[in-house]
């Protein structure tokens, strides 16, 4: 995170660097080429740096960095001096730069008080010179420990302390078992209403034509009257024939197609579907008018963060509600500032986008917040769009 920290910052400190400082100050330069200065100083274990990321953290942070220059990013070995730990970390960023998905992070993802004051310092020194940093309060003071480290993170380490010298001596157990996770053998897939094939897509990327059982389909579908015309239920049997394919780790992110009169109907399908059928904790990233069932449980398993919608009727930590800023730039200050911290925090393993009537978000918009999102659920990210938006 910089000047001024404390020895022991693991990966919800790094990740915030790059969210609030590191990728806003990116997206504002707009580089044609990243070079990374690819050294592990930081990995944990490493007895110089003496800090606690993890190697997965390396592939999120390198995954972040590929929305930049057309994914135009070279790492360039520089070192590292826990052999373990460096070689795990050079391989979670080689296998992220080959596309391969990022494993979830470890440990909680709140950033401790020292990231907080260097970030907010670099944030005020930097924000006479970027404009990106002029949109946000930075002379805030930071939030106070007790709200921000959980209960167990690990104390402030000493350097040339005990604790230090242990992590350098020894492998962590973190590293005993090393988080893989594999790409599954269809990277996207597109389900739309009617196959359409003189649509191109890239190599990496099927248009899907099969879809759920028809029974079944019906049986989601009967509470919405909106569901009940033939074209809202073909787009619903191929909605779930495809998440059904991503929970079972056939498909690793897909893009369906709705009509616009079903659109809420179908999203509300696809939450309860993920929920039943595996999704242990569903991050459901709504933008235009698309309401939270009120029905769905506030049990932590789901997080509604809705963007451009309705204002939610109670307050809820797992019902986000949001207009879309208006501001030159304030749609990627929104991803950086809120979704992306929110989500992170929440480590979902599995993510819904869905544009809904009057998302207002223009293609290139659309494109980086699900480029952004996949680093989170090990890629599965689905896109549910209105079918007049599906098609070229």
């Amino acid at each position: 995170p910089g000047m001024s920290c404390q020895v022991g910052m693991g990966n919800a400190d790094y990740v915030a660097a790059f969210l609030h400082l590191l990728l806003p100050l990116a997206f504002e330069f707009d580089p044609e080429l990243v070079l990374v200065s690819a050294g592990f100083d930081s990995a944990i274990g490493d007895p110089e740096g003496q800090m606690q990321a993890t190697p997965e953290c390396f592939a999120h942070l390198t995954q972040l960095l590929q929305v930049l220059a057309g994914g135009r990013v070279c790492a360039v070995l520089e070192g590292g001096y826990h052999l373990e730990s460096l070689a795990e970390s050079v391989c979670m960023t080689v296998q992220t730069l080959l596309g391969d998905p990022a494993p979830p992070l470890s440990g909680p993802m709140a950033p401790c008080q020292s990231a907080l004051e260097s970030i907010q310092s670099a944030r005020a020194a930097q924000a006479p010179h970027w404009k990106s940093l002029q949109q946000q309060d930075v002379t805030a003071v930071p939030m106070s420990p007790s709200s921000h480290s959980p209960e167990g993170r690990p104390p402030p380490l000493l350097p040339g302390g005990p604790v230090c010298k242990a992590a350098a001596s020894a492998p962590s157990s973190l590293l005993d078992q090393p988080c893989l996770c594999p790409a599954p053998s269809v990277r996207t897939a597109v389900a739309l209403t009617t196959p359409d094939i003189t649509l191109v897509l890239p190599p990496d990327v099927i248009q899907q034509e099969a879809s759920a059982l028809r029974e079944e389909t019906e049986a989601w579908a009967r509470p919405h009257e909106s569901l009940a015309r033939e074209e809202a239920l073909t787009a619903l049997g191929k909605l779930l024939y495809l998440l059904d394919g991503m929970l079972d780790g056939q498909v690793n992110s897909g893009i369906a197609a709705t009509p616009a009169s079903a659109a809420a109907a179908t999203l509300d399908v696809a939450v309860r579907r993920g929920l039943s059928h595996g999704a242990q904790r569903l991050l459901c990233v709504a933008l235009g008018q698309l309401d939270r069932p009120p029905d769905l449980a506030h049990d932590g398993r789901s997080l509604w963060l809705n963007i451009r919608g309705k204002e939610a009727a109670a307050l809820s930590m797992f019902h986000v509600s949001t207009p879309l800023p208006v501001m030159t730039g304030g749609f990627l200050s929104c991803i950086l500032g809120l979704v992306l911290p929110l989500a992170y925090g929440f480590q979902p393993d599995l993510v819904l986008v869905a544009l809904g009537p009057g998302h207002g978000l223009q293609g290139p918009h659309a494109a980086l917040l699900a480029a952004m999102l996949r680093g989170l659920a090990g890629g599965r990210v689905l896109a549910l769009l209105e079918e007049r938006t599906s098609r070229p």
